[in-house]
């Protein structure tokens, strides 16, 4: 399966499942006139207060070309405002600290300097990942890679004037790279996945400290029935349940990493260790989609029987709830 494909079904089929537990019979959608066009898909703040979201059409049951939209908040997400009209899937990556934001669309990668108001064509063909360390340094993964046949991992340090292939520890036959987190031209993280199976999937967590010219296995789980994958021990707790759909990382080795199906899960020690935070439930209640601010600031997108995105300002202790969307998804 393509990394794009898996993304799609994350987003449109197992987070409409979530909301019902094991076992349980969710009834499909049959009237696109009881259900909202739109839907939040993605989130990414540069600050407290300005943040950037993905709607798509969840109506639509078009393969190509469904409608989606870029809005933006000025006020830490209580209030949005459409500035973009594209194609599905969106996923916005913003610089924190900077007023720039990319975005990867379903036929290209925009890149806006202004917060999310404007936005220019940066490439001509979309992204499964983008993590930009500041203006100039960044990572992007194109969109399409499959397991026999990886998409090479590309750094720019030009701001995406130019692009060039670096190493990747994640091409192998069966491990296949889904997310990445730049916080600074030198640190960085990446997470690689195996094919999904019931729920379960082999993951890694590698991270490096030269920009990507060597990396360090921070975690790995089982790699279970693909071939010579019993070699490779396990590392850390991270969870084999759940379904790896992005991570977001800072300088110091504080990050959160999300998954359909599974949890929010959050580290301290660069990825080694991980913790379930209890805004999340496999199954039931999934982060869709989170921005880290900084060690007490960061939203989640969460959906379950519907969409809400939280802000937490004490390092994920606690969480209010910013703004609920209605959902199509019935509980």
């Amino acid at each position: 399966m393509s990394n794009g494909s898996l993304r799609r079904l994350t987003a449109r089929v197992f987070l409409p499942l979530v909301c019902a537990g094991v076992g349980a019979v969710v009834a499909s959608v049959t009237s696109s006139a009881a259900t909202p066009d739109f839907q939040p898909t993605s989130v990414a703040f540069l600050d407290r207060e300005h943040g950037v979201l993905a709607r798509e059409d969840w109506s639509c049951r078009k393969e190509r070309g469904c409608a989606a939209q870029i809005l933006v908040s000025s006020d830490g997400g209580n209030t949005w405002r459409a500035t973009h009209r594209t194609t599905m899937s969106v996923r916005p990556y913003s610089i924190r600290g900077t007023r720039q934001v990319w975005a990867s669309t379903g036929k290209d990668v925009l890149e806006s300097r202004d917060g999310g108001i404007s936005w220019r064509r940066g490439l001509p063909y979309p992204a499964a990942a983008i993590a930009f360390a500041d203006s100039s340094h960044g990572w992007l993964l194109p969109a399409g890679s499959m397991f026999d046949r990886p998409k090479p991992l590309l750094e720019t340090g030009s701001g995406g004037a130019n692009w060039r292939r670096i190493g990747d520890p994640c091409r192998r036959q069966w491990a296949l790279t889904v997310a990445l987190s730049r916080p600074t031209p030198r640190e960085g993280w990446i997470a690689c996945v195996s094919q999904a199976s019931t729920g379960f999937q082999g993951k890694e967590v590698w991270s490096t400290g030269d920009g990507g010219k060597t990396w360090q296995l921070r975690a790995r789980t089982k790699f279970p029935g693909l071939p010579g994958a019993a070699r490779f021990p396990e590392k850390g707790n991270l969870p084999g349940f759940g379904y790896v759909t992005g991570i977001d990382f800072l300088p110091n080795g504080h990050g959160w990493l999300w998954e359909g199906r599974g949890w929010l899960l959050t580290t301290h020690d660069a990825g080694t260790s991980w913790r379930r935070s209890s805004i999340t439930k496999a199954d039931v209640l999934a982060a869709q989609s989170a921005s880290l601010v900084s060690d007490r600031l960061g939203y989640v997108l969460l959906r379950g029987c519907n969409a809400r995105l939280v802000r937490t300002t004490d390092g994920g202790v606690r969480w209010k709830t910013v703004e609920r969307w209605g959902s199509p998804t019935r509980c």
